[in-house]
C-alpha cells in the first residue's frame, strides 16, 4: 500500500492509514532586490553573499483514510498523535524512496463521516529533500532511482601516490566531512588543502550540481560523507 514512513514507522504497515492525497509546495527562494532612485529597475542581490540562491522552508500536507472499527478510532488517532505530534523527523514518501525530507510534523486535524474517518498531517520541512544514502553508506538496490539516481560510494578509498575522485553533486551545495587514515591532502578547483588524520572539514570544498573533481595525495585510506540535497 502506498503510504509515507515517518521516523521509523510506516503510515498503512504501522497504523492502517491510507493515503489519499498529498501536497508539498515548493520552497520560496530569498530574493533581495533593491530600488536605486533615478534608476530603471531594480539591483538583484540575491546572490551577493553566498554566490547561490537560499529558501525558506516548504510545507508538506497530507489526507489519510481511517481503516478500522469506529470504536477503535480514538485508540489510534492518540497513538499517532503521541508519536509524531509536534516533533522534528524524517519524511519518506513511497513513490520517492530515494530521498527523505524532514521538519516538524504535526496533526492538523481528525474529521469523521459515518463510517468513513479522515486524519490530516502537515509539516514544516526544510526547503531540499535529501538522499536517503549518502556516499560514505553502503550503496542500496531499493531506494535507487533508474532515472536520474546517482551513484555515490566514496567509504574507505585506497590512496597510494594520488587518487582522483569524482563526485556528482545535486542542487544543494555541500561541504562534505572528509576522513582520512593518516596525513595528506586534497586539491579542488586549482587549490590544495592539508588533512589530518582523523575527520576534517574544510569550508572552502564546496560540493555542487554536477562533476566534483578532488585529487587526494598521500598514504592511506579516505571516506567522503556527502549528502546530495534536491528541490
Amino acid at each position: 500500500m502506498n503510504g509515507v514512513t515517518f521516523g521509523e514507522k510506516h503510515s498503512f504497515e504501522d497504523f492502517g492509514l491510507i493515503l489519499s492525497s498529498k501536497s508539498i509546495s515548493p520552497p520560496e527562494p530569498q530574493t533581495k532586490l533593491v530600488t536605486v532612485p533615478l534608476r530603471d529597475g531594480t539591483i538583484d542581490l540575491t546572490e551577493s553573499l553566498t554566490n547561490d540562491v537560499k529558501y525558506n522552508d516548504r510545507m508538506i500536507s497530507m489526507s489519510f483514510s481511517v481503516i478500522d472499527q469506529v470504536n477503535m478510532w480514538p485508540k489510534k488517532i492518540s497513538a499517532i498523535e503521541n508519536f509524531l505530534h509536534g516533533r522534528r523527523m524524517k519524511i519518506i514518501f513511497d513513490d520517492d524512496c530515494a530521498f527523505y525530507y524532514i521538519g516538524r510534523l504535526k496533526v492538523n486535524n481528525f474529521e469523521s463521516d459515518k463510517s468513513i474517518g479522515k486524519i490530516a498531517i502537515e509539516g514544516t520541512v526544510d526547503p531540499y529533500k535529501y538522499d536517503v544514502v549518502s556516499s560514505n553508506d553502503d550503496w542500496l538496490w531499493d531506494p535507487f532511482d533508474f532515472d536520474d539516481g546517482i551513484i555515490n560510494a566514496y567509504g574507505n578509498i585506497s590512496v597510494s601516490g594520488s587518487e582522483v575522485v569524482s563526485l556528482i553533486g545535486r542542487r544543494k551545495k555541500v561541504c562534505p566531512m572528509i576522513t582520512v587514515s593518516k596525513d595528506m591532502t586534497v586539491t579542488f578547483e586549482g587549490n590544495t588543502y592539508n588533512l589530518k588524520t582523523g575527520t576534517n572539514k574544510i569550508y572552502e570544498i564546496l560540493i555542487s550540481e554536477g562533476e566534483n573533481t578532488l585529487t587526494f595525495t598521500g598514504t592511506g585510506t579516505v571516506s567522503i560523507d556527502y549528502t546530495g540535497g534536491s528541490l
